[in-house]
């Protein structure tokens, strides 16, 4: 492998799944993204791209490894996200007992803190195996909200790779 090539390999990368209706309709689990190899996670992002409706739904992000199949979650529920505005954004601080947030600062939307906590105390990188990454939505359905998810996420083998399902 050349020299570029090899750096390239370990550099971190971000893939986006968009978001459908069929993801927060319902109290359900959607998976987000399959996670092939060892990864570091750096972070993920949610962005609303449709305004979430008036139903007081929860949000928590949870790890199914292939060899086990037990989910871990990465996240305590959210609070609510109801009438969440397009561009607001969801995170988690990287410790699996804490809510996932929603990150913006203050009252402006489409600014966000990434993968901290609100004392800006926090910020943990999570090391992934292969299995699938998802989503479960609870306590609301919500019919008109749409959330984009963006996983950042550095190799930790030649052949890891986190692909959008």
């Amino acid at each position: 492998m050349g020299q570029t090539k090899a750096i390239a390999v370990w550099q971190p990368r971000a893939v986006t799944r968009t978001g459908v209706a069929a993801d927060c309709a319902t109290q359900h689990t959607v998976n987000l993204f399959t996670v092939l190899g060892d990864i570091l996670m750096v972070g993920i992002i949610g962005k609303v791209i449709a305004a979430k409706d008036a139903g007081a739904q929860l949000l928590r992000l949870g790890h199914v490894p292939t060899i086990g199949a037990v989910e871990a979650f990465l996240c305590a529920a959210s609070l609510t996200t109801a009438t969440d505005a397009i561009d607001s954004i969801y995170s988690i601080t990287g410790v699996s007992t804490d809510a996932m947030i929603v990150t913006q600062i203050g009252t402006a939307l489409g600014i966000g803190q990434f993968q901290i906590n609100a004392l800006g105390t926090i910020r943990s990188a999570m090391v992934l195996v292969p299995g699938i990454l998802r989503l479960t939505t609870s306590i609301a359905n919500d019919i008109t909200g749409l959330i984009d998810w963006t996983i950042l996420y550095q190799p930790l083998s030649a052949t890891s790779v986190v692909t959008v399902l």
